[in-house]
């Protein structure tokens, strides 16, 4: 190993690998503040990604300079990290959603210290040259190569281990699962492997050279077939025209990918800059054209995400696709002028490379951290939707993906002097989809009645659920949660109270969307008498208008013949014995 002894590698990934466990022991939950992801998920950060920068750079940089490294990797990732862990923290008890934001970080993080890596190796100063591009190009396919390397050893390694495992299974002696099978053998052993599978693939230049020549002059041709895609598309879309296009939904996604598509296979043809392996001059004519008229492809793609806005409002995703397409017209604009001017151009493609690059992991760290953050910009734009009615402000999407910011936001909203804007508010804030956070194992509390009642729209208007049948369903929603699924996401849960069977004595159809059950007063309290079932799924808000308006009516004969809301019918299905619902206290 270069630049580094083997003891000292195994015990900087036997280290990482023990502090791993014990992160994983605190994701577990309850540990209280310390099982938060603003501690979670800059600890994360900084426990996989400095000891991997230092295993990866160690034969480039010594001394200080690999300390300074290695403190910025952790500073940069790290305070990015809290940031993003503080913003999806709780609020009053609620938490937002987190497997998306969680998901984003890990990408763009993986996405911005790999971009950065040849940078840190080498400096920025000089990049920009002939040879110090180049120098650049080699850094970063070495790099890449070590990871690929790296990720297949440590598949490799747990393959053999679990072929270990079974062998002696199958000779009935277990104390090889018992031990490799654990957290605490699973994540020093893998940080191990993967440290010494880098070490031994601290490979030079000139020895993937010819492997990386091979595979981009195989997929330099596809970018021929490329550059006639977009030539012939944009060409298409002169002369048919844009509304076609934007019926299709997902334009600014198809854009995005063709334009991200251009940029990766053009610099498969463009590779170090050196004038070796270019294509035909017959064949570079398209490619050059395709550059030429890039542009317009991120155009486009801000135009499509433009009207999205108009249409639907100013979301986070939206924000975000904004940054790409900004991000990817720097990189197409660069090229188009590099293409029309040629060698009279200011700048080279290996300038635009690179002055993006540094631009891409500029951008990546400002939109997390408080400088830029696109949940509170989005908080922002939502809240200006917001009418008397509340009928155009999504406040699922103020619950769950805005973070704190959305949390707030909605509790202010429970004190709107607006009072459907306010129960709207509330029943939102009730909604906690436990589904969400599979990483804490968080649950909502069954026993929470406020919590329970706000998740319910009752019909006829004003009318109430009696206490008793409220106990009832909060006693099922606490041992088969599935019957009252929408407790805790979606659509709240419509109940009807309705003389059914007309004895003058309401029955309660709860949920009347999903399973329909219906519950009638018996003398020892509620009991389920069968359920309401329509030919076709209608929505919450499909049977909203007609109940609003009171037209819920039983159907005959006299006895649970039925019910018919508006134009749309349920019947009526008696309890089976065998349904342990139907009995009395069940």
């Amino acid at each position: 190993m270069v630049g580094g002894t083997l003891p000292a590698v195994v015990v900087v990934a036997l280290a990482q690998g023990l502090v791993l466990r014990w992160l994983h022991h605190l994701a577990e939950g309850g540990a209280g503040a310390w099982s938060e992801l603003s501690v979670l998920l800059p600890a994360y950060a900084c426990t996989v990604a400095v000891p991997l920068t230092y295993y990866l750079l160690r034969s480039k940089l010594h001394g200080r300079a690999r300390a300074a490294a290695l403190a910025l990797v952790g500073v940069v990732l790290g305070g990015t990290a809290w940031w993003v862990g503080w913003v999806n923290g709780p609020v009053g008890g609620l938490y937002p959603s987190t497997q998306g934001a969680v998901f984003l970080l890990l990408v763009l993080a993986v996405l911005g210290w790999f971009v950065a890596l040849p940078f840190l190796a080498l400096g920025v100063r000089g990049s920009a040259t002939p040879d110090g591009y180049a120098a650049l190009f080699d850094e970063a396919w070495r790099l890449a190569i070590t990871c690929a390397f790296a990720m297949v050893f440590t598949h490799l390694f747990w393959g053999l281990l679990s072929l270990f495992v079974a062998l002696f299974e199958a000779i009935h002696i277990s104390w090889p699962r018992e031990l490799v099978w654990t957290q605490s053998f699973a994540y020093p052993a893998t940080c191990v492997a993967a440290s010494f599978a880098i070490g031994l693939t601290d490979v030079q230049p000139e020895m993937f050279r010819a492997l990386r020549r091979l595979l981009l002059t195989v997929l330099r041709w596809l970018t021929v077939l490329l550059a006639a895609i977009v030539l012939l598309f944009l060409g298409t879309v002169v002369t048919e025209g844009v509304t076609v296009l934007w019926s299709t939904h997902f334009a600014a996604a198809g854009l995005i990918g063709t334009s991200i598509m251009l940029i990766t296979l053009y610099n498969t043809v463009y590779q170090d800059g050196r004038e070796t392996g270019r294509l035909p001059r017959a064949l570079a004519w398209p490619v050059r054209a395709a550059l030429v008229v890039g542009p317009a492809l991120a155009g486009l793609a801000f135009w499509a995400l433009v009207l999205r806005v108009d249409q639907h409002g100013v979301s986070e995703d939206r924000l975000q696709a904004i940054v790409v397409v900004v991000i990817l017209s720097g990189y197409l604009l660069g090229y188009s002028l590099v293409a029309i001017a040629g060698a009279r151009a200011p700048f080279t493609v290996r300038h635009v490379n690179v002055v993006m690059a540094i631009a891409m992991i500029a951008t990546l760290v400002v939109i997390h951290s408080p400088v830029v953050d696109l949940k509170r910009i989005a908080t922002s734009a939502q809240l200006e939707r917001l009418t008397a009615e509340g009928d155009k402000l999504d406040f699922h999407y103020l619950r769950f993906q805005l973070g704190r910011y959305g949390l707030r936001a909605l509790d202010d909203l429970t004190r709107s002097p607006y009072e459907s804007v306010a129960q709207l508010a509330k029943r939102a804030q009730a909604e906690t989809d436990w589904r969400n956070f599979p990483i804490f194992g968080r649950r909502p509390a069954a026993d929470d009645r406020d919590r329970f009642l706000a998740r319910f729209e009752v019909y006829p208007k004003d009318a109430t659920l009696p206490a008793d049948l409220v106990d009832m369903l909060q006693e099922t929603y606490r041992r088969q949660r599935w019957r009252l699924q929408c407790v805790d996401a979606g659509a709240p849960c419509l109940a009807l109270l309705v003389d059914l069977d007309r004895d003058g004595q309401a029955e309660a159809v709860v949920p009347l969307v999903g399973e329909g059950a219906v519950y009638a007063r018996r003398a020892d309290g509620w009991v389920k008498v069968g359920e309401l079932q329509s030919g076709l799924y209608r929505t919450p808000d499909a049977l909203r208008p007609d109940l609003l308006a009171g037209k819920a009516q039983p159907l005959p004969p006299s006895v649970y013949g039925g019910l018919k809301v508006g134009e749309d019918e349920f019947g009526f299905r008696p309890c089976t014995p065998s349904d342990p619902a139907c009995k009395p206290g069940s």
